[in-house]
């Protein structure tokens, strides 16, 4: 928990979460953003990767290599690497290009060809668009098991023809755990404490979206 609430006031620090009108890639309209892209320092993602790898190392999952969704899990994947590596902890990883390359060894992504137990990494995850196109890009390899996802914060949407959480349903259809470092929840309570207006306002979304 005190993990949690030191994430949430690092976000909150680096204003992180903003408020307004916003068009996600689900196509809903979200008065509220997590915009990781906030974090634009060394030190923001050095303070990242080790919020990662502290649920990575506590979750006890087995993985062989690690896998980050372009684009914010690019950084994100290689600084977690350099982290873990400052652990004693050696794993390589890769990330998917958008387009695949058509010169030279024509791969269609960077590092680590994906092979083994494989962990994702990612900023946010909501409708599970992203995830699950990564979770294809990567079962197109032989010998490959998805063993798990990691992202900063769960916004706890459900998708648009069931009550079901796009978290629970790809956990479900897919077999592996998602973990992340903050849920929707923390942040209701945050701003429930912090700023009623702004709760009044992802409470009306989440009464749409939400779990």
């Amino acid at each position: 928990m005190n993990s949690q609430i030191n994430f949430l006031n690092f976000i909150i620090k680096k204003n992180v979460i903003n408020f307004g009108k916003f068009l996600l890639k689900s196509g809903r309209i979200s008065p509220y953003f997590y915009n990781s892209r906030k974090f634009n320092t060394g030190k923001d993602l050095n303070i990242l990767a080790d919020y990662y790898n502290k649920i990575i190392i506590n979750s006890n999952i087995k993985f062989d290599m690690l896998f980050g969704i372009p684009y914010s899990g690019i950084p994100l994947v290689c600084t977690i690497a350099i982290n873990l590596y400052k652990k004693n902890i050696n794993i390589p990883f890769s990330f998917s290009r958008k387009e695949k390359k058509k010169y030279g060894e024509k791969k269609d992504f960077i590092g680590t060809k994906p092979f083994g137990r494989i962990l994702i990494i990612d900023d946010v995850i909501t409708s599970g668009i992203s995830l699950i196109n990564s979770i294809d890009f990567l079962l197109s390899y032989e010998n490959v098991l998805i063993v798990g996802a990691v992202v900063q914060f769960n916004r706890r949407e459900k998708n648009n023809i069931s009550y079901i959480s796009a978290v629970k349903k790809i956990e479900k259809k897919y077999n592996f755990p998602i973990f992340s470092i903050l849920k929707l929840e923390d942040i209701i309570l945050y701003y429930k404490n912090n700023n009623y207006e702004y709760f009044q306002k992802i409470k009306k979304y989440i009464k749409l979206y939400g779990i």
